[in-house]
């Protein structure tokens, strides 16, 4: 269903594997909460400040070792005039700059799959990329960090960011500025309709993945083999989420349930009858201990992974609940974050941040706005190492928020490869056309693959993202449906402002 051409009030919800039967109208009213489960309908935001987001975060976690975090907020210095006396002297914030590497057009992406790409993953030791798509298949690529020899010259000397070499059947890209390689390494193929969504098992040695034909299958990321697949749902499988020791697996499904599937086996474990409305996102919490779903039914649940038992229901709003499109936990568990998608009741798309803990209540303390989620289901995350959370975005652009603040740090344009700082969004059309004309003359892009928007005149929509740390430096990955699959580094500044 294209955008716009439905009289519905409510949006069409869209299958990030682009199955034509996989649109499903979000018209249902909201279900009534599990008895065991309290309602949690907090819209209003409390004045947090950074450092009492610091001190929850910490308290709530004190078995564990919390991590470094680079704050966001203005710091500041004593130091001692002339005179003797003391003032304070404010230092700029460490604020992320990002430089592309990678641009896999739409030419490119035709080598390996014959249909648009729906999901893109990392493994989680950073060695790996997981590219999964409508055409039923997922290719996995080695990411190889180019060392630079005792000459000075990097070991990888492909000039090209654009370019692709195949030697017996194997594929490999440089990047640009040469600091990292793709090799293609195998093809999982066997799913019979598309491929919605895919995880790594926590040892980096296994796949997941949840496609349209209902099946959920378990792939050996070595070689691609098929080890098991998993049969259950009787709608579209959507979801997947490996748990941190890697013996269950989450999937959540258009058929409104949730499962747990023991890895080792292949059986179910237990059935969840989870939402009213097909469930958007299953996650894990850092122990395990907790499920987190989403659902178009405008629910987020917090489940019990050793009883199945509900023990937290946010409800976004309750006039006109929003479909929600994804839900993920902050790493140590304190903080939820939610993505709501906008209707007509609920005009503006958002992201609310939402604290668990200490306080048995949850309150929703910050929302971030701006991006545009009105017909796909899109990724969300926390930033690994900042004080950021990034999400896609259906205007072509990749948004990172500052937690503190809630104001928008950058936006990455996907269209075309640029990074467009909050201070200098003003410049961005001009930027795109300076960067097309570059990109004519170099000869890397025909003039089919310079077009940035569909055939309506809107930018391609960005339906999924990830971040990952490899070799000391953060990358983030983002694909649209054009299909166009971009690649970037991030690096520190010290001093930048928005």
């Amino acid at each position: 269903m294209k955008k716009g051409s439905s009289s519905l009030t409510q949006p069409s919800i869209m299958m990030r594997s682009h199955s034509s039967s996989s649109s499903l109208s979000a018209t249902s009213s909201p279900p009534l909460p599990n008895r065991r489960s309290k309602v949690i309908t907090d819209d209003d935001e409390n004045d947090w400040s950074s450092e009492k987001m610091e001190q929850t975060e910490r308290g709530a976690s004190s078995s564990s070792s919390i991590r470094e975090v680079v704050a966001m907020k203005q710091k500041s210095i004593t130091t001692t005039t002339s005179s003797g006396k003391t003032k304070k002297k404010n230092i700029a914030p460490i604020l992320p700059e990002y430089t592309l590497i990678y641009e896999f057009s739409p030419s490119m992406i035709a080598e390996f799959h014959s249909k648009p790409i729906s999901c893109v993953k990392f493994s989680p030791d950073g060695s790996s990329l997981a590219v999964a798509s409508a055409d039923g298949t997922i290719t996995i690529w080695n990411l190889i960090e180019n060392l630079p020899q005792g000459n000075g010259e990097e070991t990888n000397q492909m000039q090209d960011r654009n370019t692709s070499d195949t030697n017996n059947g194997s594929s490999s890209i440089s990047g640009n500025n040469q600091e990292l390689s793709l090799s293609k390494r195998t093809t999982c193929s066997g799913h019979l309709l598309g491929v919605n969504d895919v995880c790594w098992s926590p040892d980096s040695q296994y796949l997941c993945s949840a496609s349209d034909d209902k099946t959920i299958r378990i792939w050996s990321a070595e070689d691609g083999e098929l080890l098991k697949t998993l049969q259950g749902h009787n709608q579209f499988a959507y979801c997947v989420a490996f748990s941190p020791r890697g013996n269950v697996i989450a999937s959540g499904s258009f058929d409104e349930t949730v499962r747990m599937w023991d890895v080792r086996t292949g059986n179910c474990l237990r059935t969840l009858p989870a939402h009213s409305d097909p469930v958007s996102s299953v996650s894990f919490s850092r122990d395990g201990s907790l499920l987190i779903t989403s659902s178009y039914d405008g629910f987020c649940r917090v489940w019990d992974t050793t009883t199945g038992q509900c023990l937290k229901t946010i409800l976004v709003d309750t006039q006109a609940p929003p479909p929600l499109s994804c839900a993920k936990l902050s790493p140590f568990g304190n903080y939820l974050l939610i993505s709501c998608m906008s209707t007509h009741e609920y005009p503006q798309a958002a992201l609310r941040l939402w604290q668990l803990r200490p306080d048995p209540i949850a309150k929703n303390i910050r929302t971030f706005r701006g991006h545009v989620n009105d017909r796909f289901s899109s990724n969300i995350t926390f930033h690994p190492k900042l004080n950021l959370v990034v999400s896609c975005s259906e205007d072509g652009f990749v948004y990172i928020w500052d937690i503190q603040s809630g104001n928008i740090v950058t936006k990455l344009n996907c269209n075309t490869g640029h990074d467009t700082s909050s201070n200098a969004l003003s410049t961005q059309t001009t930027n795109n056309n300076d960067h097309q004309n570059s990109q004519l003359q170099e000869g890397n892009l025909s003039r089919t693959e310079m077009d940035t928007s569909d055939d309506h005149g809107h930018p391609f929509p960005v339906i999924s993202l990830d971040i990952s740390t490899i070799a000391n430096a953060n990358f983030v990955v983002a694909c649209t449906n054009e299909p166009r699959l971009i690649l970037w580094r991030e690096a520190l500044v010290p001093g930048k402002t928005f």
